[in-house]
C-alpha cells in the first residue's frame, strides 16, 4: 500500500501511559488476576491537562460509552509447551499468574494469534480508552486458529475429549479476562465465533456451548439485563439482552450456523430454529415500539477478500443469507445497528432500505494474524441510546504507513473522519459516496481498514472491489458494481 499522508481530522491522538492502578486497583475479586491487570504501567488515557480521564458511568438520559471488541484468538500455546501442561492442570483463576511467567514477553507478531502479553497490553489499552462503559459486546472467536491441532501436537491425545476440555478452560479465561477490564457492574455480552468449539472450525458444540453458558453468566447477567442467559446460550449460542443507556433489545446471534462453512458434524444443526426465532424477537420489538441492535459474528453480504480474483463469494449460505438480509431490511425501522466481527479489519457495511438502512459496524480483530494492526472499538451513544460516533484504537508502530508513534492510540473517529454527525444507514451512504468522490477520505479509508498497517487494505488499484462490498450485498448487485468500474465524478 501507498504511504497515506494523514488528513487533519484524523491526525493521531497518542495515548499515554499514566499507571491504571490508580483507577482500578490490582486486588482483583479474581485470584491471581494481578498480573493481567497491567500494574506495572500501562497505557492510559490523559485529558490535556494530563490528569487520568475517568469519567462517572453515564446513566440514562446522558451519553454513555460502549466498549466493542472481537477476535481476540487467544493461543495459550504461545507461551511454551511447558506452560501450557501446567495450565491444563491448574484451575483458571490461577492462569494468568502461570502465562506471566512465560519467556513469550513480547506482544504477538503480525501473522500469529494473540500471546498473553496481547492481551495485557490490549486489556490495559481498553480500560484506559473505556474505564466505565455503560456495557461491552464481544462478538466472538475467543479461541485461537487451530486450536484443536495445536494441543494435539504438545499432548498427542488424539482423542477429542481433551482439547474439547482444554478449549472449556480457554474460554473461561476468556471471560475472566473480560470480567479483569470493567468495573464489577458491567455488563459483558459474549458473542459465538466460528473458532469458538471444542470440536472443529466452523463447528458448533453442544457441550463448549455449555461450558460457556456459565463461564460467561455472571458477566453477562450483571444488572438483571439478560436473565435467561445461560438456558438460551446453552442451548444454541443465542440469547437477547437489555443493556443499560441503550434503551435496546440487543440480539445476541450465532450466525455461524448461517455460514457457507458451517459444519454440522459436531451438534445440531439450530440454524433455521434461530432465524424463525430472531423473527419473532423483531416483531415483538416493532410492537411494542422498540428498538433493536443485532450483534453477530459474521458479517452481512459478499467475503470481500476472497472475491477479489472476480467471482463474489458470500460470507453466508447463499439461501440463508437471502432470507437474513431481507429480515434485517423488512425490519430498518426496528433494527437501529448491527455489530459484526470475523474479518478482522475496521470496516463498515450497510443494508440500504429507503433513504436510509441499517449500518453494520464492523469491530477490528486483537489478534494481528491477518497483518492487521490489533485494534478494539469505543461506540459513543447521545441521551436517548442514539449512536452518535465510534473510535478505533489500534496498536501502532514504525511500520505504519502514516508515522504513527508506536503503542496504543487513537486511529479514527467515524464522524470526524466521514463528516457524519452519526451513526445511521443514512450517514454510513453518505461515507460511501464520500468515499468515491473524495481522494482524501479515500485515502483514510484505505489506511483505517487493516488498523494503520498495510494488511489486507484496499488499494488505489482494488478499492473498487472493496467499495462495491459496503452496500452491495448480495452477488449480483456487487458483481455489477465491479464490473461498472470506478462511479462516475471519483477523483484520482
Amino acid at each position: 500500500m501507498l504511504p497515506v499522508t494523514p488528513v487533519p481530522d484524523r491526525s493521531p491522538k497518542a495515548i499515554a501511559v499514566p499507571r491504571i492502578c490508580s483507577r482500578f486497583p490490582c486486588t482483583l475479586a479474581l485470584a491471581g488476576w494481578a498480573a493481567l491487570a497491567g500494574c506495572a504501567g500501562t497505557a492510559g488515557r490523559v485529558q490535556p491537562g494530563g490528569g487520568p480521564a475517568a469519567p462517572p458511568r453515564a446513566a440514562r438520559g446522558q451519553d454513555a460509552t460502549v466498549l466493542l471488541v472481537s477476535d481476540l484468538h487467544f493461543s495459550p500455546y504461545a507461551a511454551g509447551t511447558d506452560i501450557v501442561r501446567r495450565l491444563r492442570s491448574t484451575p483458571t483463576t490461577a492462569w494468568a499468574g502461570i502465562l506471566a511467567t512465560s519467556t513469550d514477553t513480547a506482544p504477538s507478531p503480525y501473522g500469529k494469534d494473540s500471546n498473553f502479553p496481547l492481551l495485557r497490553s490490549a486489556g490495559a489499552a481498553m480500560r484506559a480508552a473505556a474505564p466505565n462503559p455503560a456495557f461491552v459486546v464481544v462478538t466472538g472467536d475467543f479461541l485461537a486458529h487451530n486450536f484443536e491441532k495445536s494441543y494435539t501436537d504438545i499432548f498427542g491425545d488424539t482423542a477429542t475429549a481433551g482439547a474439547a476440555a482444554f478449549a472449556d478452560s480457554t474460554m473461561a479465561f476468556m471471560a475472566l479476562y473480560m470480567a479483569s477490564l470493567v468495573p464489577a457492574s458491567v455488563p459483558v455480552y459474549p458473542g459465538i465465533g466460528n473458532n469458538d468449539s471444542g470440536c472443529d472450525d466452523y463447528g458448533m458444540d453442544t457441550q463448549f456451548q455449555r461450558s460457556a453458558a456459565r463461564s460467561w453468566a455472571p458477566l453477562a447477567q450483571r444488572g438483571g439485563g439478560a436473565p435467561g442467559f445461560v438456558a438460551a446460550f446453552d442451548s444454541g449460542g443465542y440469547y437477547t439482552a437489555r443493556p443499560p443507556a441503550a434503551g435496546v433489545t440487543l440480539v445476541m446471534l450465532n450466525d455461524i450456523y448461517w455460514s457457507r462453512d458451517y459444519d454440522p458434524a459436531c451438534g445440531p444443526d439450530r440454524g433455521a430454529a434461530e432465524l424463525a426465532w430472531l423473527g419473532r424477537v423483531l416483531d415483538a420489538t416493532r410492537a411494542a415500539n422498540g428498538r433493536a441492535w443485532l450483534a453477530a459474528h459474521i458479517p452481512p453480504g459478499i467475503d470481500i477478500y476472497s472475491s477479489l480474483s472476480g467471482t463474489p463469494v458470500l460470507m453466508m449460505d447463499t439461501t440463508i443469507s437471502a432470507r437474513y438480509d431481507s429480515t434485517v431490511i423488512a425490519n430498518a425501522g426496528t433494527v437501529a445497528l448491527q455489530l459484526t466481527g470475523h474479518t478482522h479489519m475496521d470496516e463498515f457495511r450497510v443494508y440500504p432500505a429507503g433513504t436510509g438502512g441499517v449500518p453494520d459496524v464492523g469491530i477490528p480483530a486483537v489478534t494481528p494474524l491477518f497483518y492487521n494492526n490489533p485494534g478494539f472499538l469505543t461506540m459513543r451513544l447521545g441521551p436517548a441510546g442514539e449512536v452518535l460516533d465510534y473510535t478505533a484504537y489500534a496498536l501502532t508502530g514504525a511500520s505504519t504507513a502514516a508515522g504513527f508513534p508506536t503503542g496504543w492510540n487513537t486511529l479514527f473517529d467515524f464522524g470526524a473522519t466521514y463528516r457524519q454527525s452519526a451513526v445511521t444507514g443514512a450517514s454510513m451512504l453518505s461515507a460511501v459516496s464520500l468515499i468515491a468522490s473524495d481522494s482524501t477520505v479515500r485515502a483514510a479509508w484505505e489506511l483505517n481498514y487493516s488498523g494503520g498497517h498495510a494488511g489486507q487494505n484496499p488499494n488505489p488499484s482494488n478499492w473498487v472491489a472493496y467499495w462495491c462490498g459496503i452496500r452491495n450485498l448480495d452477488a449480483t448487485s456487487y458483481q455489477a458494481c465491479v464490473q461498472g468500474g470506478a462511479p462516475a465524478g471519483a477523483t484520482p
